[in-house]
């Protein structure tokens, strides 16, 4: 099974804000971070995560148990810091719903701001916040009755006859994962999109790092009947990788790709102790 599709399946779900029908707590809370950063608190519900952006192409998601409600958050990330703040909103920003399909007390989201404690600090202090008051939105969505109905959507597409191609590496030793997967049409060079990944759990804190880049040049050449690729993604990649398929042996994946990784620095991604294959498809999602 082509570790590929599981590491797509970790890209974390970023859309706190999207209900479903039943009650949610959510709230939104940027933070001015040191370095250039960007970081993010959101909650929702029991879901509580801290957000570190670079730019678009790298992040680090830090998620931990919690206790969310209207009155604030209470959670705590180890040694990485703490989230104990209450919540005094000022202004009603909107109020809307139930839609036509459902039953319920409107929606509401407000802005105020959030007092107590706000610490942070990641690996190597690569970024810090120390704050006791903040700006931020709660969303507070009553749990609605709905009904959509039964009718589903019969899709029916045209005959693929791009060539595709997905190659996934990963690393026996530090749980880096590397991805790229790319379609192209006949006499045409491959649009490609590349990612890198590492996954860990710290006193019961999830991280999941992130970086990706995409490309509409060649920066992924692959030939499936051979069963060869060379691989030379865009910034913030640096580097190049090849990859062989070898019926006797485990598949070749040489070379000095590397990847900077939000609190890691920058790793690498081909050589000895990474496994790699490459399949003629694109990844499946559902």
């Amino acid at each position: 099974m082509l570790l590929i599709l599981l590491i797509l399946g970790s890209q974390p779900a970023m859309a706190l804000g999207e209900v479903d029908g039943d009650g949610e707590t959510t709230f939104t809370v940027p933070l001015h971070a040191s370095h250039g950063l960007s970081i993010k608190l959101e909650a929702d519900d029991d879901e509580i995560q801290v957000t570190v952006r670079k730019g678009a192409e790298q992040q680090a998601v830090y998620s931990a148990p919690g206790e969310v409600s209207a009155e604030g958050i209470s959670v705590h990330f180890g040694a990485l810091g703490e989230f104990v703040v209450a919540y005094q909103p000022f202004r009603t920003l909107e109020t809307h719903g139930p839609n036509r399909h459902c039953e319920g007390e409107p929606a509401t989201t407000t802005e105020g701001y959030l007092r107590g404690t706000m610490r942070f600090r990641g690996e190597g202090d690569y970024v810090q916040i120390e704050a006791s008051r903040a700006k931020g939105t709660l969303v507070l969505h009553p749990e609605w009755s709905c009904d959509y109905g039964t009718a589903g959507a019969s899709r029916t597409g045209a005959r693929v006859t791009n060539e595709e191609a997905t190659l996934g590496a990963y690393s026996r030793r530090d749980a880096i994962h590397f991805g790229v997967f790319a379609s192209r049409g006949k006499g045409e060079r491959p649009q490609a999109f590349f990612f890198a990944t590492n996954q860990e759990v710290r006193e019961k804190v999830a991280i999941i790092r992130f970086t990706y880049s995409i490309t509409h040049s060649a920066g992924f050449e692959f030939d499936n009947r051979r069963g060869s690729a060379f691989v030379d993604p865009p910034f913030p990649f640096a580097g190049s990788a090849r990859y062989r398929r070898r019926p006797s042996a485990p598949d070749a994946w040489r070379g000095s790709l590397t990847v900077p990784l939000l609190g890691l620095g920058r790793v690498r991604l081909a050589g000895p102790g990474f496994v790699a294959r490459m399949v003629p498809r694109l990844p499946e999602f559902e």
